[in-house]
């Protein structure tokens, strides 16, 4: 089964076939991980750099239930209106350089042993694009730990996993908080737990360290030490009235992303994706983990190691800045890898109410 799939993106990619065809005649016998997947994924690909590291397996413990990824209730929405809007598009694309206004589009973020990516990368997007609608008035950062705790629709479940569309129904329904990151005293709700890391670092403490993060409690109130000066009502900001819409196929992506700023994507996380350390992302071996979702920022085209032009997602993760490339990724764009393209969710800010 695993060499028809890989045979049958070949047939789909061209682009990609010096690295399906290495795999399919590799004649692999018994399951790999550790050093050997590693040494594998570089012998058989050039897109992208593995690297082996003991702690992966901390990795999934950030991973959501892959019903995250396959059982959205919010699906059935709309899709993005630009979607069928004649635009051009450029080759590459950076959020970060069309709006230099907003620092925040190009921060990342350390969930900890929590799953809450979705809350994350939700929070992230609403953060830029309140930036980005009120042409860099809004420089506060929206809370992580709000969207976690109190936008549980339709069967989120905090640590254990959720959907960004849930937490963009909650910012349109009910408001959400600002809190920045852990310790943080500038917002309402600061996000709770501490940065780690699964290298040798001199900045954060070895994820290894301490155990898995449960959910806390929705709490609708500011926290006691944060210098704020507002009540929990008074800090909230909110999306546009039936602004929820999903974005789906690549050029839906790309129009959505140049025209209203970053959105979330979600996908399917496998094995090969805890070597990740460089390059363009591409599955290549392994079974699936779990479900993951980050902030999509940009795209454009690269080399890869043999020289071939290879078109890419920029992606912002929520694992800090000392993994992959200083906390971000790319990852192949065009051939729907991972279930990347299929699953972009997002809404528009309200910031008529700022």
């Amino acid at each position: 089964m695993k060499n028809f799939v890989i045979w049958t993106i070949f047939l789909i990619s061209s682009i990609h076939h010096h690295i399906v065809s290495a795999i399919v005649g590799d004649g692999i016998s018994g399951h790999l991980k550790g050093e050997p997947l590693a040494d594998f994924l570089n012998n058989h690909q050039s897109l992208w750099e593995a690297k082996y590291n003991e702690e992966n397996e901390v990795r999934m413990k950030q991973l959501m239930n892959l019903k995250y990824v396959s059982e959205d209730p919010y699906m059935n929405i709309s899709q993005t209106m630009l979607a069928n809007v004649e635009m051009e598009i450029p080759k590459e694309f950076d959020a970060r350089k069309k709006w230099p206004h907003c620092k925040s589009i190009g921060k990342i973020q350390d969930q900890s042993r929590c799953g809450s990516c979705w809350a994350v990368s939700a929070a992230e997007v609403m953060t830029d694009r309140l930036c980005i609608a009120s042409n860099g008035t809004f420089q506060k950062q929206i809370s992580a730990l709000d969207v976690l705790s109190c936008c549980m629709d339709a069967g989120s479940s905090g640590c254990d996993g959720g959907w960004t569309s849930a937490a963009f129904r909650c910012f349109i329904r009910d408001g959400v908080v600002t809190g920045g990151t852990y310790k943080n005293k500038a917002g309402c709700k600061p996000y709770p737990f501490r940065p780690c890391s699964t290298r040798n670092s001199t900045r954060y403490v070895r994820c290894n360290t301490f155990h898995d993060y449960s959910t806390p409690p929705c709490q609708r109130k500011c926290s006691a030490f944060t210098e704020l000066g507002r009540s929990y009502r008074e800090s909230r900001f909110f999306g546009i009235e039936e602004s929820l819409y999903k974005v789906k196929g690549e050029r839906a992506i790309q129009k959505e992303l140049m025209t209203n700023g970053p959105l979330t994507l979600s996908y399917v996380v496998y094995e090969d994706f805890y070597y990740y350390d460089g390059g363009v992302y591409k599955h290549i071996y392994g079974f699936p983990q779990g479900g993951h979702a980050v902030k999509v920022i940009g795209w454009g085209e690269a080399p890869d190691y043999r020289g071939t032009t290879v078109p890419y997602w920029l992606i912002a993760n929520s694992w800090n800045d000392e993994w992959g490339e200083q906390g971000f990724f790319r990852i192949i764009r065009g051939i729907n890898d991972c279930g990347i393209e299929a699953r972009g969710a997002a809404a528009l800010a309200d910031v008529s109410r700022l």
